[in-house]
């Protein structure tokens, strides 16, 4: 099942809703999990930590987008956003048994705003599997041939690039 809500248009499979009418934490109840693991920041963060206090379930909160800098790079005109932000996150991330986030220095400004159990979730690449000893040779070549750049570096990257990150 889905919530009800609107579709975020820089990024259509991103649900925006406040769940309003309750419908997140019925299905909560429903499923009857043993954890519940929020990304924040995020329209239904709010509604899921309640949901996880109410219902006595342990909360995870990870945390992705710096959204102090996020918020003062794109709508630094409003006065206070800053600190107004980090008082949002402050409030929501208390909720949270532990919260993970992306960095040393982002759990040190977490922990300077007195926000507690925060630790680093380290995303870290499987050097076993995706080892160089693994390169081929030949689909360089063709990689680098078929663009006209036979003796370039090849460099992949797989993410998200944007400021606030």
């Amino acid at each position: 099942k889905t919530l009800r809500g609107q579709r975020f248009p820089l990024y259509p499979e991103v649900l925006l809703s406040l769940d309003s009418r309750g419908e997140a934490r019925k299905m909560v109840q429903q499923f009857k999990p043993d954890i519940i693991h929020v990304s924040s920041p995020g329209f239904l963060a709010m509604s899921a930590a309640l949901y996880a206090k109410a219902l006595n379930i342990p909360l995870v909160m990870s945390y992705h987008t710096h959204l102090p800098v996020y918020a003062e790079r794109y709508m630094g005109y409003i006065p206070l956003i800053r600190k107004s932000s980090w008082q949002y996150i402050k409030m929501l991330h208390s909720f949270a048994d532990l919260t993970l986030v992306t960095s040393p220095q982002v759990m040190e400004e977490f922990r300077e705003q007195g926000i507690r159990r925060v630790a680093v979730w380290r995303k870290g690449v499987d050097v076993d599997t995706f080892n160089p000893k693994h390169s081929s040779a030949q689909i360089k070549a063709n990689i680098l041939t078929n663009r006209g750049h036979e003796k370039d570096t090849v460099l992949l990257y797989v993410g998200r690039l944007s400021v606030e990150k």
